[in-house]
């Protein structure tokens, strides 16, 4: 049993040892001829091209109305062609009504802080010949009557914004387009 383990392990070796040897024959025989497959080259779809992406007007008009409310109408869609003069939406008339009354209590708010400031300086000025208050209390009663005209002026834009009478229909109108 000896002898038959001693001639296996041998046999193992001398094939170990031999591997590890250089050889000179080459692996690949090079006058084997190489197989090469060709096929023609064909479109899927022979006609048919197919792309994709998103188209966008070459000009997009934001807009807006002049004055704020609901939009109780819409007479267009996204989408929809229009033309100059159409109508596109309508307003609910009760807020231009309620808007106009804030900016008219608004003018009169205006109009009365800027009298008592008037009034104010007036007193002030007098106050002022009998030397009772500064050169700087007398500034700032001239600084209160300017800031009352500044508010009043912009009460009276605001009150002729909602009171132009503009239709709550809205309409797009051309304008050139920068």
């Amino acid at each position: 049993m000896n002898t038959f383990k001693f001639s296996i392990i041998s046999v193992v070796l001398a094939v170990a040892v031999s591997a590890c040897g250089e050889t000179n024959e080459p692996v690949i025989d090079v006058k084997a001829p190489l197989v090469v497959k060709t096929m023609p080259i064909e479109s899927a779809q022979a006609s048919a091209t197919r792309l994709s992406g998103t188209i966008e007007a070459q000009q997009q008009t934001p807009l807006s109305f002049q004055i704020g409310g609901r939009i109780i109408e819409r007479a267009v869609d996204a989408g929809d062609r229009v033309q100059a003069g159409q109508l596109l939406f309508a307003l609910d008339e009760r807020d231009l009504r309620q808007s106009q009354a804030t900016a008219r209590a608004q003018v009169q708010s205006a109009t009365q802080a800027l009298a008592t400031a008037k009034d104010e300086l007036a007193r002030a000025k007098e106050l002022a010949r009998a030397d009772f208050i500064s050169d700087q209390a007398l500034d700032q009663a001239q600084l209160r009557v300017t800031e009352a005209q500044a508010r009043l002026e912009s009460a009276r834009q605001g009150w002729c914004k909602r009171i132009t009478p503009w239709s709550t229909r809205s309409s797009l109108h051309q304008r050139p387009v920068s």
